[in-house]
């Protein structure tokens, strides 16, 4: 039983702290409980943050799990935060407006660099984790602002340290933006290289010029978004729960032919 309302509790904290997103739970539970759950139990920190390179600012979502009794925050906002890698180190201020923790000046990622994160509070264990930055993007074809029809592919070496992909079109044409659904690619261990056909994902959007976005994301976010809700997800992380993951973000601008 024990374990059982722990799993809820960590639950609930890990849908609240994904961000933007709000969600609001209602659950209610009819369970027999003696006081010694209560008294056993410790509380460990929950965490959340993908590290990017598009971002000059790093961000991390820090809470706690809890027991079915007790009332729950909205997060801890006096914890020691301290990210580090690439020969450097910042200690995050927490932010009354985000509410999550930002760096305290421009943090610059670097690809294939690991990146460490700690978290600590008297009465909970220090939390640590690691994620490695995934490698630069090469893009084979096409090149900065060509043109392409929609029987083309966009082709590039598959990043090191890769475990999926996030795409997206964006572009303005006659003064409307059109931008298209991100969907993602998830490679093969074996593969060297990664195909996008066009047709597959832009059929219906009219003739012009685009900015094609990628997102190389880190073994951590797969794992973090793969693995079963009834799990106790420590992606990346040690002593707590959470996310404590990478993405690499590039894009390349082309025109595209759709009729």
């Amino acid at each position: 039983m024990r374990s059982y309302i722990r799993i809820i509790k960590i639950a609930l904290a890990r849908f609240r702290q994904i961000y933007p997103l709000r969600i609001s739970l209602i659950l209610i539970l009819s369970v027999a409980c003696d006081d010694e759950i209560s008294e056993s139990y410790e509380s460990q920190f929950n965490v959340y943050a993908v590290l990017r390179n598009d971002k000059v600012m790093q961000e991390v979502t820090v809470d706690r799990t809890y027991l079915m009794e007790e009332p729950s925050e909205l997060y801890v906002d006096d914890a020691l935060v301290i990210l580090s890698g690439a020969h450097y180190a910042d200690t995050l201020v927490f932010s009354d407006s985000l509410l999550r923790y930002v760096t305290s000046d421009t943090f610059t990622l670097l690809p294939l660099e690991i990146y460490r994160l700690s978290v600590a509070k008297e009465g909970f264990d220090t939390l640590s984790a690691e994620t490695r930055i995934p490698g630069d993007f090469d893009f084979i074809w096409p090149s900065e602002g060509d043109t392409m029809i929609l029987m083309d592919s966009i082709v590039f070496r598959k990043n090191v340290g890769v475990s999926i992909y996030f795409c997206y079109f964006r572009g303005v044409i006659s003064n409307t933006w059109y931008t298209t659904g991100t969907f993602t690619y998830e490679p093969v261990v074996s593969d060297t290289l990664v195909k996008i056909p066009l047709y597959d994902h832009f059929s219906d959007y009219p003739s012009g010029m685009y900015t094609i976005t990628f997102s190389a994301l880190d073994s951590n976010f797969y794992e973090y978004y793969t693995e079963s809700e009834d799990d106790l997800i420590q992606a990346g992380v040690e002593n707590g729960v959470g996310l404590f993951g990478s993405a690499l973000v590039d894009s390349i601008v082309n025109y595209i032919i759709t009729e």
